[in-house]
């Protein structure tokens, strides 16, 4: 619970310092504006450079006080003059128009990298600190704004300048106008590249600090990611060096952010997609990951100037980022959309990047505030993907909520189903062992009065009467014996001994011992092996199935009718069926001919009996201990049909 707060704490500061530097923009804007929209000229057609470092001489440069214009070459523009040779010293010149001036302020946008400027012989600005040789060390690069006396209409500008780096110079822009003019350009054309910036800032702290908990790798790498694109623009901007002034902090930080973005760039593909072809992802990674640390420990410590190192990383990111970019672009083509947007997101912020690096090096011609078109185009890229896949994610939801609403429905249908047919289930047993208890109390109460009538007369039996209590206890003993069977089918107890028989054998020997029971209602039984299988089945089960269903049919079928008993050979078992000619089975009955009954379901046989349905239960409980199938129906003939399969061993070993 301790983490809530910290949020909450965070991102109010966060906010907060948002909001201060919006209206310390929107007041330097606001001051800008009220001055008026004033006009800048640059300062072309005129520059003149020297090579090496003019003498001093007591505090005055001597080439300022020369007259002699033959050492001066004419140059476009005072950066990098030719046959430089090694040469880490130059000086400028440019003579200012005549009359009245544009503006009293001059606007430099960099300076590579160190600089003094004299009106004729006076110094009036300087940035850096020369030693007495002339050299000195970089001091970042900040743009310049200086202050013209007011006599320097047609007045010589000099410009001291050393660099040890590859461009030597000044660099950019060079305008004459009021400082509010370019205040003014300042703010107008930076203020969108900040907050641009400031944006991106903003998602990837959100992004981070929403996943501090989850430390998801790849939405964490996806927010460092974020937040190092939004650094960029911020850390080139102008606008920085109004709110705090520190070159040295800002090229440092600026030099972090634009060495960092390739190893966030990887960081995330790798995250996202592995290790790329050839390994592309994770070489990327680490090359670049090498090159960040040496070149930030070198230039803070290794008395190296930061800014050799932006030659050597613009080579170097000319084609790993290409790599890169190419191996996601691979992996996107096999992708989904979203992976093919950002392979064209990281493209575009590549071509950006290469652009920027052409022309930081005059390659191409000075374009300001460009490098954080790639960050913008490669966050749109993202705002693309994340709506993409939030609008799939809302509608798989949508889908997945139907679907689950529709599942519930069927469940709680299945469900009440269920419960009526378990409530009908648990009634019918009910009524079915009251039938049971009604079929078992009546011989057993007729036998107990018989022997209680015998025990007081104290005499013998009749033989007649013994053979009838003999035949009363047999179907009573029958009768339990079939409850008992069908009582341990229901807990699971049911055992087969099998064994391979004669099916047609078995049928006909059950069929003969019924003989007797059919000529009495002059009912014939008839017997049609259509083949000789053998069975793998327990003898005991399957002949009190058959035995069952043979009496049922004699049962139900009037005088004079017929009984058929068939065996084929089916696809993986042996099917038995029994056939007659009775009184048949009413299409309402059959889909519960094989579950327990109350007793005023129960139907009334040709000689007006019922019997107590147990019969039937027996059959299918012993059918289904044999994992066979037991069905029934009434042809169109009449009387009813019922049909067992006995599976095949062979059909029941790969299952066992």
């Amino acid at each position: 619970m301790a983490s809530v707060p910290f949020l909450s704490v965070s991102r109010s500061k966060l906010w907060l310092g948002l909001v201060l530097i919006m209206l310390c923009l929107g007041a330097l804007a606001v001051e800008a504006s009220s001055q008026g929209n004033h006009a800048r000229t640059p300062l072309a057609d005129g520059w003149q450079y020297r090579w090496g470092d003019s003498p001093i001489s007591e505090g005055t440069p001597e080439w300022t006080q020369e007259q002699n214009d033959l050492d001066w070459l004419s140059i476009d523009f005072p950066s990098n003059p030719p046959f430089r040779e090694g040469r880490n010293q130059v000086w400028y010149r440019y003579r200012l128009p005549e009359g009245q001036l544009p503006g009293q302020s001059l606007y430099i946008y960099s300076v590579d990298l160190i600089v003094e400027v004299y009106l004729e012989s006076q110094l009036i600005y300087n940035y850096g600190s020369f030693g007495s040789d002339g050299t000195g060390k970089f001091e970042g690069w900040p743009w310049h704004l200086i202050d013209l006396p007011h006599n320097s209409a047609g007045k010589y500008l000099y410009f001291r300048i050393y660099s040890d780096h590859t461009d030597i110079g000044l660099w950019g822009e060079v305008m004459l106008g009021s400082e509010y003019a370019h205040l003014q350009y300042i703010l107008r054309e930076d203020l969108l590249p900040f907050l641009v910036g400031l944006v991106l800032i903003v998602c990837g702290i959100a992004m981070l600090l929403s996943n501090l908990i989850s430390l998801r790798v790849p939405t964490l790498i996806m927010g460092v990611f974020l937040l190092n694109l939004g650094l960029i623009p911020i850390s080139e901007s102008q606008i920085k060096q109004v709110l705090i002034f520190n070159p040295v902090f800002w090229r440092f930080f600026e030099a972090g952010s634009y060495f960092f973005l390739p190893i966030t760039m990887a960081g995330f593909v790798r995250a996202l997609y592995g290790k790329g072809i050839w390994c592309a992802h994770q070489l990327v990674w680490i090359v670049h990951f090498i090159f960040f640390i040496a070149a930030m420990t070198l230039s803070t410590f290794g008395g190296v100037n930061l800014p050799h190192f932006y030659l050597y990383f613009d080579v170097l990111a000319f084609f790993t980022v290409l790599l890169l970019t190419v191996s996601l672009s691979l992996a996107a083509l096999k992708g989904d959309t979203n992976q093919k947007i950002l392979a064209c997101g990281l493209w575009l912020l590549y071509l950006v990047m290469v652009y920027n690096g052409l022309t930081a090096h005059g390659i191409l011609p000075f374009a300001p505030r460009s490098e954080y078109i790639g960050p913008l185009l490669l966050g749109a890229t993202f705002i693309v993907v994340l709506v993409r896949h939030y609008t799939g994610l809302s509608r798989g939801l949508q889908r997945h909520s139907k679907q689950l609403e529709a599942i519930n429905a069927n469940l709680e249908q299945m469900v009440a189903e269920r419960t009526t047919a378990l409530e009908t289930l648990n009634r019918s047993k009910d009524q079915f062992f009251a039938i049971i208890a009604h079929d078992l109390k009546s011989p057993i109460g007729a036998q107990l009065h018989l022997l209680q009538d015998y025990e007081q007369l104290k005499e013998g039996i009749p033989a007649k009467e013994v053979s009838m209590l003999r035949k009363e206890s047999e179907k009573t003993y029958e009768l339990l014996t079939r409850l008992l069977s069908w009582a341990r089918g229901q807990q699971g107890q049911l055992n087969t001994n099998r064994e391979m028989v004669s099916a047609a054998d078995l049928v006909e020997s059950i069929l003969n011992s019924m003989q007797a029971r059919a000529t009495a209602k002059h009912i014939d039984l008839i017997f049609a092996p259509y083949d000789q299988p053998m069975v793998w089945a327990d003898i005991e089960m399957l002949s009190t199935v058959i035995r069952n269903l043979t009496s049922n049919a004699i049962k139900f079928t009037p005088l004079g009718g017929w009984v058929r008993a068939e065996i084929q050979k089916v696809s993986g078992g042996t099917r038995f069926t029994f056939t007659d000619n009775g009184i048949g089975l009413p299409e309402e009955t059959i889909d519960g001919l094989f579950l327990p009954k109350d007793y005023d379901s129960i139907r009334t046989d040709t000689d007006g009996q019922k019997g107590s349905g147990l019969g039937l239960l027996l059959c299918k409980e012993f059918i289904q201990a044999h994992k066979g199938s037991i069905t029934a129906d009434s042809p169109e003939a009449g009387g009813a049909r019922i049909s067992f399969t006995i599976p095949s061993r062979e059909a029941l070993e790969p299952s066992q």
